[in-house]
């Protein structure tokens, strides 16, 4: 007899989303893809997810697996786009699918810090409604 040793690694299947930078990717027909992004409180982000060969859908979960927010596009658009302000620092998940979980093919996503015009107690500011 004779021993054996070996490493079990167990992870998710999400894939980290850099902030900033276009990411390409493809879904298989039915499918879904998860992508993970770390932020803290404060921070407005916009998650924007394009596609040419089906509607895309994003939900946006918190790390606890919690549904947050769902994309806010028509339900025929090629784009879709969730922006969330965050109030709990930790890691956020995308989930990328199409429309009917029916499409698939190639998909373009991008995830960035949008800026937060920032006013302290007592100042006022100028806005458009």
């Amino acid at each position: 007899m004779s021993s054996v040793s070996y490493k079990l690694n167990l992870g998710g299947p999400s894939v980290p989303l850099p902030p900033g930078r276009d990411v390409e990717g493809s879904l298989p027909v039915g499918g879904t893809a998860i992508y993970t992004f770390k932020a803290t409180p404060g921070q407005l982000m916009q998650a924007g997810l394009t596609s040419a060969a089906f509607v895309p859908v994003l939900h946006l979960y918190d790390d606890l697996g919690v549904f947050i927010d769902r994309n806010d596009e028509a339900s025929d658009s090629l784009a879709s786009r969730v922006t969330h302000m965050v109030v709990s620092e930790g890691l956020y998940r995308l989930q990328v699918s199409s429309a009917g979980d029916g499409g698939g093919g190639s998909f373009r996503q991008l995830l960035k810090k949008a800026a937060v015009n920032e006013l302290k107690i007592g100042e006022r500011g100028k806005g458009i409604r």
